[in-house]
């Protein structure tokens, strides 16, 4: 096997992690914790630790959690290291210098370890601490509680606030919030797995109000719309609550009888004959095994026989004792409790039963909704995630296909609760709706899981979802009326367009065969079709609902509300743009990208940390369209001296990768006129590799119009110009109209000098320009990783780029003709082309948007801002 270095660092990463637990013969369990935190010294070093996020030095081992045995987790143990060693051993030689490498790239993987383990002990230690609350309310209504019982009642309380906190805190970090993201998917994938239930925001915050009626020993009613979860919702809270995995569910129909409550009497044969015996009903069985007890959709259950249960309410979540049931004596165990669905009774659920008065003053009820699509969507890229953490779909089919999915889903749902918009029945101008079809997250959810399959064939997701979108929608169990709205909701999102045949739903209804032949169908199909995949950060960057991005832009409106307005702004743009790195390599390609690798590699500075890329992946897809390139400049040696271009020269020995000059000798220009202090500014840009067009023979007024008409025309076409570069514009407009063109061309020293500096010094400049070192620091990077010059000299045709750069002389520098002899470096005045160019003066723009940046590779602690 080839070595992949991020294939073998996550390796030895799992590795890792596999032997030092093994290595752990003892631990405190999480609860143990909890009860020494009663301690007023525990439990202050506890709550310290969780708001430090310094959880390391508290142990929770979840290695024996939910009844499996140490010896046989160790054994777990044991046998994932001896698969992982063979899977090592598969790999060739590992070289410590493509280890590096890999490790250079993938900086932030220890940062999203260390977020990620802190996480998985917050919510450890969440659900152990509502299992210690409910140990302690379930002893009684209250009227037994010991003073230590309320203290630890209280310190509970504090924990769980701790964690709260600590977790919000770093959700809105902009340095943890993508690993918070990540963490989120990783442990929605694992609990679809292990419970094939995902703990979602919406539905937290529904079983965090079902276990608070429970620990007040209510029984609880979840009303709501078929599709919406309600049992499963309560099945699941049983299970992390009560750690009960079977609670007992009576499925509500107008045919169950009080028998099927109570219980009754019965014959049973054995070898000594025939005797009466007690049948238990499903509550006496509950209270027995002390366990939930779920009557599923109560109110087709009829009146009469629900009223049998009227006088056993009140038991719901007591401890000890016995109760009397059709005169038979049952205990009533630790865990018993009380919780229904029902779909009230409506237009659409007529057959129900209405519920009594009394019934719903015992019952806390809570209507559930479906779940919101930003949840169902993570629901689904859950579903679509391996376990070595690729996702079984391409960011485009991500973006597109499965929003498209999600949309439909909710519509559907809409069209069952409430009603779809007049558009879906166009011949009768009135609002419709759903009377049996919905998409439940159960279904929604197997569509989505069963591409994995689908996947190992060949097929594309649009592909997979199309086919079983077109077996739903052919249900025959469904009306005509559903089948052809379901059709026209599913085309008008893109789905079922290659290979829909009217034929599949079977109509005999004409007006709705003819309704749907007049249905306005997308011209082409407008799904990706792709088949591909996703890494986890792709994943985490996901935000089809832009949800993310508006907390973003709150969090960071809260921390910049002091500050001037200008300035916030900057730092708003700064969250709502940047990128990391290696997400901003791949959108702009990898040739067209020279960041701390590649500047390590020619000037052996050592980037720490590297700032977020202030473009979106679309400014920089758009960017490599133009055949531009993306730039980090720093300005510091590896040592911390000014990076001027004597030591670019001095790092590099003066030599490209082809040995041959990189800078030309004797060319002293840029020293004899004061341009050897000049650093690069420091920041990310993107800069034009090639000579703008039209821009050659003109002098420096007329190519800074070239350079205007190119970013009005190419660059912002379509879109918000910057307020930076529409400053630069008006100042332009303004500066056309007064005498500069003349003097910057006229005979007379003082007067070009003049007009070079005021060219120097204009906003369009300085945001388009390079310094001559910046050119002189690219031209270097780019020639070492490419093995291209560019401003090369081709035959008699000679390049040069005017910079921003003006030496003492007065002249504005120049730069090019980069031959085997080096960079040249000279004077350009301003009136005209240089006599020393021979050939094309042009202009490669640099494109400047502003953004707050660390400064790299030095030890400063100062901000720059780039545009400055």
């Amino acid at each position: 096997m080839n070595l992949n270095p991020k294939n073998w660092f996550e390796l030895q990463q799992k590795r890792k992690a596999v032997r030092a637990d093994l290595a752990k013969e003892t631990g405190m369990r999480s609860s143990e914790a909890l009860d020494k935190s009663a301690e007023a010294d525990g439990m202050n070093d506890l709550l310290g630790a969780i708001a430090s996020g310094n959880l390391a030095n508290v142990s929770l081992d979840t290695g024996a959690v939910d009844g499996v045995a140490k010896s046989e987790y160790v054994r777990h143990l044991q046998e994932t290291l001896r698969q992982l060693n063979e899977e090592a051993e598969k790999f060739g030689p590992v070289t410590e210098e493509s280890v590096e490498t890999y490790r250079q790239q993938s900086g932030e993987h220890y940062a999203y370890k260390k977020v990620n383990q802190e996480l998985l002990k917050l919510d450890t230690l969440r659900e152990e601490t509502d299992r210690a609350i409910f140990e302690i309310l379930k002893n009684g209504k209250g009227e037994g509680f010991t003073r230590m019982d309320e203290a630890k009642l209280a310190e509970y309380e504090k924990i769980k606030g701790a964690i709260t906190n600590r977790t919000a805190s770093l959700e809105q970090n902009p340095e943890t919030a993508l690993f918070v993201r990540m963490h989120t998917l990783d442990s929605y994938h694992d609990q679809l797995v292990k419970e094939n239930y995902i703990e979602t925001p919406s539905r937290t915050e529904y079983i965090d109000w079902i276990k608070d009626q429970m620990k007040n020993h209510r029984a609880v009613l979840l009303e709501g719309a078929t599709g919406t979860g309600k049992t499963e919702l309560l099945i699941h809270t049983s299970k992390s609550l009560l750690g009960k995995n079977n609670p007992e569910i009576l499925a509500g129909n107008p045919h169950v009888t009080k028998y099927d409550l109570l219980g009754s009497q019965g014959l049973e044969s054995d070898e000594h004959g025939t005797k009466t015996v007690d049948k238990p009903g499903c509550l006496p069985r509950a209270m027995k095994d002390g366990n939930l007890l779920i009557l599923d959709e109560m109110n087709q259950i009829e009146t009469k026989v629900r009223f049998a249960l009227k006088p056993f309410y009140r038991y719901s979540g007591v401890r000890g004792g016995e109760v009397s049931v059709e005169g038979v004596n049952y205990p009533v165990n630790d865990g018993f409790l009380i919780a229904a669905t029902a779909n009230l009774k409506s237009e659409k659920h007529k057959d129900r039963f209405d519920l009594d008065a009394a019934e719903s003053r015992v019952f806390a009820m809570k209507r559930i909704e479906y779940p919101p699509q930003n949840e169902l969507y993570d629901m689904a890229l859950a579903a679509l995630r391996r376990n070595d953490g690729t996702y079984l779909v391409s960011e485009g089919s991500a973006k597109s296909t499965l929003k498209y999915l999600v949309d439909a889903a909710r519509d559907i749902q809409e069209g069952y609760e409430k009603a779809l918009s007049a558009g879906f029945d166009p011949s009768s101008g009135k609002k419709t709706s759903l009377e049996k079809a919905v998409l439940d997250p159960g279904e929604f959810m197997a569509m989505v899981k069963s591409y994995t399959a689908s996947y190992a064939s060949g097929k594309t997701f649009e592909d997979h979802i199309d086919a079983r979108l077109a077996d739903f929608v052919a249900k025959g169990s469904y009306p005509e009326k559903d089948r052809v709205l379901l059709a026209k909701i599913l085309t008008s999102k893109g789905f079922l367009l290659k290979n829909f045949d009217p034929e599949m739903l079977h109509l005999t209804d004409d007006t709705l065969r003819d309704s749907l032949a007049q249905w306005p169908m997308p011209a082409q199909d407008t799904l990706v079709r792709e088949r591909g995949t996703m890494t986890e950060r792709e994943a985490a960057m996901l935000d089809p609902y832009e949800l993310r991005k508006e907390m973003i832009a709150k969090t960071t409106d809260s921390f910049v509300g002091m500050i001037p307005e200008e300035e916030k702004q900057m730092i708003l743009n700064a969250a709502e743009r940047g990128i990391n790195y290696l997400e901003a390599k791949e959108a702009i390609g990898k040739e067209n990208f020279l960041g701390p690798d590649e500047i390590k590699f020619r000037f052996s500075i050592d980037v720490k940390n590297a700032p977020k890329v202030p473009f979106s992946k679309q400014e920089l897809m758009d960017a490599k369209k133009l055949g531009q390139q993306l730039v980090l400049y720093v300005d510091k040696t590896k040592d911390g001296k000014p990076l001027t271009i004597s030591a670019m020269r001095e790092q590099t020995k003066n030599k490209t990768s082809q040995a041959t000059g990189l800078f030309a000798d004797g060319d002293d220009y840029f020293k004899n006129n004061g341009l050897d202090q000049e650093t690069p500014r420091v920041g990310w840009r993107l800069t034009s590799k090639e000579c703008l067009p039209n821009s050659e023979n003109k002098n420096y007024f007329g190519q800074t119009q070239v350079a205007v008409d190119y970013l009005k025309n190419e660059v912002f076409k379509g879109t918000k110009i910057p307020k930076e570069y529409a400053e630069a514009f008006d100042e332009w407009e303004a500066v056309k109209k007064t005498n500069l063109k003349e003097q910057s061309e006229s005979g007379d020293s003082a007067k070009w000098m003049a007009a070079s500096q005021q060219l120097a010094n204009l906003k369009i400049t300085q945001l388009t320009r390079e310094r001559l070192s910046e050119v002189m620091y690219r031209l270097a990077i780019q020639e070492s990783k490419n093995k291209e010059r560019l401003l090369d000299s081709a035959g008699r045709t000679v390049y040069y780029t005017w910079t921003s750069s003006r030496g003492s002389d007065g002249d504005l520098a120049l730069a090019g003709r980069f031959d085997s002899d080096g960079v040249d470096v000279c004077a350009g005045g301003s009136r005209g082309i240089p006599a020393r160019a021979s050939g094309f003066v042009s202009l490669a723009v640099e494109f400047r948007i502003s953004g707050i940046f660390e400064s790299c590779g030095t030890n400063r602690p100062d901000r720059a801002v780039c545009g400055e």
